[in-house]
């Protein structure tokens, strides 16, 4: 693909994650905002969206985020509650892409989630 997420570790600040994308143009990039890392997002077939397990803000449990590079959207899919609370580790898409599988880093048990 001509996208492509990295992470790095920011003075003062801790992990930050970025978007570039390659066009004919030239490449434009993006910062996530969002408090993840690229080993807990994975790529649509197409590469046209991402989804990625994070934090939103402070004193917020771990949810599962979209983001739609074609109409430029990023959304809530899946928020954990504070008695079934949620780490993804190591997503993973089902081959048509309507589940996502993610190792839950609190307990190493392979969880998965309806799109």
């Amino acid at each position: 693909g001509l996208s492509l997420l990295y992470s790095y570790n920011k003075d003062g600040v801790g992990v930050v994650t970025n978007l570039i994308q390659l066009k004919d143009e030239g490449q434009s990039g993006m910062e996530v905002d969002l408090q993840t890392n690229t080993g807990k997002c994975v790529w649509s077939l197409d590469s046209k969206q991402f989804y990625c397990g994070g934090i939103k803000g402070k004193g917020e449990q771990e949810g599962l985020y979209q983001f739609d590079l074609t109409k430029k959207e990023f959304g809530l899919v899946f928020q954990s509650s504070s008695a079934d609370q949620i780490k993804i580790e190591r997503p993973f898409l089902s081959p048509i892409e309507n589940i996502i599988f993610f190792t839950n880093g609190y307990d190493q048990y392979l969880y998965s989630i309806s799109l």
